[in-house]
């Protein structure tokens, strides 16, 4: 299917349902098919929910493209058949409004944007309180698979239309190549913070593996004696002690092994090696191409970038975050950094190579962080490079986080770096 038919599809059952929820992936256009339907139904009165205010500005801009302009206030205008429309659309964060009731719901068309952001107990009241309201849904990751999510979906916003993980590989938006740099730690003797002498990454990690094993070994053993079989270490560490759910002789188990996890933790996301290893990748031909850097610390991404002034996170205000995005778009900057800040909404329209130099977390935000590399031209390959190290955690967070498997024909395994530049170079740019 192109682009197009699929627009076509998603609004035709947002007619005949009345509204729902179109789960579609990201760089298909669910923001234009949304303004379609405004336009659809002539509606009067809109209301735009969205989970970050960054969104609000990437929605004026969305309607601005679309001939849907600003008149006053709230007052928008386009023209349909010859005639001049007039819609009122507000914006509201849903953190702000779910308390929400709405005099005659049934005059107003709500549009959730990222709606599984949305799908909670707490918000859920929200489309409880205004029950009658048309609501349309726009998401690329629903997470239906949660218990939660499934049930309010399904009572208060249907979900009408999907496609899912099918537009890179349909060229419905561009392709994306993935590329794995597999390494080992450092074996300089360095100082590591925590650490009263000199010591090299590699045994600081062989040191916290032997830890979190030993600590495991120990609930395995308590396992054993009680006939529990394939218990999960985290789960029942973490109910013991965080839940307050254990024994005094449960949390003497589940306190070390927490900590042990806490620490290879914090460690591997802030040693030197794959910020040096990222550093060497884009001081390559990639650097023109329009880099996007995942880290989970900023002082990592300080790291490479050498300078805050490129790195996008949640401590800074609005105005630094645009900035540095607009310098991006326009190619004042070709490298910037993110610290958890551009896994939703936010348009690179240059964006061509997302490097994961760490990552941890759900699959949603790994699925949202490539999604911002799919904004190219449909003839050109997006390029994501995962740093991965040996040994470590990365193997449970690659497996868990929404990353393809090594072997899939989509994904090249490399374990020299320059190796993988030179491929990089002469394959995809």
């Amino acid at each position: 299917m192109t682009r197009e038919e699929i627009s076509q599809y998603a609004l035709f059952a947002l007619q005949r349902n009345n509204g729902g929820t179109l789960a579609i992936d990201p760089g298909v256009g669910k923001t234009k098919i949304a303004i379609n339907f405004i336009i659809s139904r002539e509606s009067k009165n809109v209301i735009v929910l969205v989970p970050a205010i960054n969104l609000i500005e990437n929605w004026k801009k969305e309607l601005e493209k679309w001939h849907i302009k600003p008149a006053s206030l709230h007052s928008y205008y386009y023209v349909k058949d010859g005639q001049t429309k007039i819609v009122s659309i507000q914006f509201e964060t849903i953190q702000g409004f779910y308390r929400k009731r709405l005099n005659n719901p049934s005059n107003y068309l709500i549009i959730a944007d990222e709606i599984h952001t949305m799908v909670t107990d707490t918000y859920k009241q929200f489309f409880i309180n205004n029950k009658g309201a048309i609501f349309v849904g726009l998401t690329g990751t629903p997470e239906e698979y949660k218990p939660e999510k499934s049930v309010i979906y399904k009572e208060y916003i249907p979900i009408v239309y999907r496609y899912l993980q099918m537009a890179a590989k349909d060229s419905i938006v561009n392709s994306r190549k993935y590329f794995v740099l597999r390494t080992n730690l450092s074996n300089e003797l360095i100082h590591i913070p925590g650490w009263n002498y000199k010591v090299s990454e590699a045994e600081a990690l062989k040191y916290y593996n032997r830890k979190l094993e030993e600590a495991g070994e120990k609930i395995q053993k308590y396992f054993d004696e009680r006939g529990i079989l394939d218990g999960n270490y985290f789960k029942s560490a973490s109910n013991w002690c965080w839940l307050k759910q254990g024994t005094s002789y449960e949390k003497k188990l589940g306190f070390p092994y927490l900590k042990a996890v806490s620490e290879r933790k914090s460690f591997v996301l802030n040693q030197n090696t794959t910020a040096d290893l990222t550093k060497r990748i884009i001081t390559s031909p990639i650097c023109d191409e329009g880099v996007l850097i995942f880290s989970n610390q900023i002082e990592q991404a300080k790291k490479i970038l050498q300078d805050e002034r490129f790195i996008v996170h949640s401590k800074k205000k609005k105005s630094e975050n645009d900035k540095i995005i607009f310098g991006f778009n326009e190619k004042l900057i070709n490298c910037i950094g993110s610290c958890e800040a551009l896994q939703m909404g936010m348009n690179f329209s240059r964006a061509k190579v997302a490097v994961f130099e760490s990552y941890v977390g759900s699959p949603t935000k790994a699925i949202q962080k490539m999604g911002r590399v799919d904004r190219l031209p449909i003839n050109e390959n997006a390029i994501v490079i995962i740093l991965y190290v040996n040994d470590s955690p990365y193997e449970g967070w690659y497996r868990k986080s929404g990353f393809p498997n090594f072997s899939d024909p989509n994904v090249t395994v490399f374990d020299d770096v320059d190796l993988l530049r030179e491929h990089i170079k002469g394959k995809c740019l």
